[in-house]
């Protein structure tokens, strides 16, 4: 009876929580403040770095918007002309076809960063880059590859 009355009282601050933050403008510097340790997550220098970039990005570019984005239910188009600028858009695909030929851990660093900053742009960014040009990365013919890959 304890247990479930503090997770009653627990799960009903949330919401509240959460809007508060909202309200007060939080969110677009919750991104700024956190305590990532890469040495414990076992991130090389590079790695890293990655990290470190996408996050400044994310904190310049959508943080800011985050909040009237989810407000509008807006699909920010400008910012996949932006995540491709960074080379966001094709993490695990090949330089052969645009990409950066890197690993699934850097495509989950990129989309843990864009998720603090904003949940729902991220799960686009993810539909795109993983279920989308992941796919024909690895399972397209050439031609497919050619036609639609970032190059």
């Amino acid at each position: 009876m304890l247990v479930k009355s503090f997770l009653q009282r627990a799960t009903t601050r949330l919401p509240s929580l959460a809007a508060t933050a909202r309200m007060n403008g939080l969110r677009a510097t919750a991104v700024r403040y956190n305590s990532y340790n890469a040495y414990v997550a076992g991130l090389t220098d590079e790695q890293n770095e990655f990290r470190l970039a996408v996050q400044r990005f994310v904190n310049e570019e959508l943080a800011p918007r985050a909040q009237d984005i989810d407000r509008e239910n807006a699909f920010p188009m400008d910012m996949w002309k932006k995540f491709g600028d960074m080379g966001l858009l094709g993490i695990t695909v090949s330089p052969e076809y645009g990409g950066l030929g890197l690993g699934y851990l850097d495509h989950t660093i990129a989309m843990e960063e864009i998720s603090r900053a904003s949940g729902s742009v991220a799960l686009s960014y993810g539909a795109h880059s993983n279920l989308c040009v992941n796919q024909i990365s690895r399972n397209g013919n050439d031609a497919q590859k050619k036609k639609y890959l970032p190059k």
